[in-house]
């Protein structure tokens, strides 16, 4: 997980998505008040039927993303969580690894 302002501050050219990015369709916006007009019951949806597109709604950094610029990393359960922290014990920089399983359906 990072953060808009983050994203928006790395003095890269960054958009957001109305749907997903690769799609024929979606409509891209530079301004973070794009936001707040993103189908927010969709984005949040285990069951998106007949919203599929609003679903995959993004925030799109070019080239490059540091890593650095991650404060968490969610995983599904405890034994992805401890295989990710065992990893990052040889990097400096560290994120908070919790356990989401929510986020996984």
């Amino acid at each position: 997980m990072s953060t808009v302002a983050l994203g928006s501050g790395l003095n890269r050219a960054w958009a957001i998505s109305d749907g997903n990015a690769g799609a024929a369709y979606p409509s891209f916006f530079a301004d973070v008040k794009a936001l707040t007009g993103l189908d927010w019951a969709a984005i949040r949806a285990t069951d998106w039927r007949g919203k599929t597109s609003q679903k995959m709604a993004e925030f799109l950094v070019a080239d490059f993303f540091p890593w650095t610029g991650f404060h968490a990393v969610g995983c599904d359960n405890s034994t992805v969580a401890k295989q990710v922290q065992d990893l990052l014990k040889s990097h400096h920089h560290r994120p908070v690894v919790t356990v989401e399983p929510g986020w996984y359906y």
